[in-house]
């Protein structure tokens, strides 16, 4: 059996992103990889006849839930299934993800390569969320290299014009992003995180107490720099992120099951001033803080959800 370079998980809790973001994989991965999806939908993606044909083959492990577990646990859930199998990593993807071209995982076992510290490479998004940048909000404005379309900042091309997804996926679109800006984005926000198998087995797994969205990524980051590594979104690789789709739905629609828990995102409950703390993207040196606000998790261990 040819040995798995990685295994790629999605949690799912609606269907329609997942059919873009597999047919993308397949086109745009040349490696020897693995696919679970867990599906967390209401009636199931099997309900809808025509999606099911075209998904299932792509799919070598297909899970159901009694419930919604949420992000975190729903990753948790099918992580271990890539350890078992003994993948080299495995990537904890969003589905509202689609796959430009297919340089962008050698671009990322490039930032593995460059620096050896780092424990997980996020690629880069061609749009970022507007918030992270005060968009919106008076005395912020939109950085130099993008332009503001619907609250979302796309890259400026040389014309001036946005780099949309219509461009982005045209011949010689990814050459774009690529010149557009270059070196990496210390820490990340996690939609498709490249974790190297022996550091999911040292930092563990995601903790469980986050839902839909909401701190886990941030509080794995410092774990890992607690456990002496760095993480980053790296401009070296692309990957389309349509941010915030399945966020979007869970207060509107009836597609997801019930989460029966719960949200928690208050990652800084987690943590506390100490010496022999780290500090990170997500706390960084602070001298008015105490330590340089340097901090460590008040517990080793992370909260395990019950499965019902």
């Amino acid at each position: 059996m040819s040995k798995i370079t990685a295994t790629f998980v999605f949690p799912c809790i609606q269907k329609g992103y997942i059919k873009d973001a597999l047919v993308s994989l397949y086109k745009q991965t040349p490696i020897e990889f693995r696919v679970v999806v867990l599906d967390q939908t209401r009636n199931g993606f099997y309900s809808d006849p025509e999606l099911w044909h075209d998904i299932s083959p792509m799919i070598d492990l297909y899970l159901r839930s009694r419930r919604n577990y949420g992000f975190s646990k729903g990753m948790n859930e099918q992580i271990i299934h890539g350890l078992e199998w003994g993948s080299d990593y495995v990537v904890a993807c969003n589905d509202d993800v689609v796959f430009l071209d297919n340089r962008w995982f050698s671009g990322v076992l490039e930032q593995f390569k460059r620096y050896p510290e780092m424990m997980a490479v996020n690629p880069a998004s061609p749009i970022e969320p507007g918030w992270g940048y005060g968009i919106g909000v008076p005395g912020h404005e939109c950085p130099p290299w993008g332009v503001v379309i619907d609250g979302d900042i796309y890259p400026k091309d040389l014309d001036g014009t946005p780099i949309t997804f219509e461009v982005a996926t045209a011949p010689g679109g990814y050459d774009k992003l690529l010149n557009h800006r270059q070196g990496h984005i210390e820490g990340f926000a996690g939609w498709c995180v490249v974790f190297p198998r022996e550091v999911l087995e040292k930092v563990g797994l995601y903790d469980e107490r986050f839902m839909v969205g909401g701190g886990e990524d941030y509080d794995y980051v410092q774990r890992i720099y607690l456990a002496g590594g760095r993480a980053s979104a790296t401009l070296g690789s692309f990957v389309w992120h349509w941010w915030g789709k399945s966020k979007d739905i869970v207060s509107t629609s009836k597609e997801p099951m019930e989460s029966l828990r719960a949200p928690f995102q208050h990652t800084d409950n987690l943590y506390e001033y100490s010496p022999r703390g780290a500090n990170s993207p997500i706390y960084p040196p602070r001298d008015e803080h105490l330590f340089g606000n340097k901090r460590i998790r008040k517990s080793n261990g992370i909260f395990i959800d019950d499965p019902r």
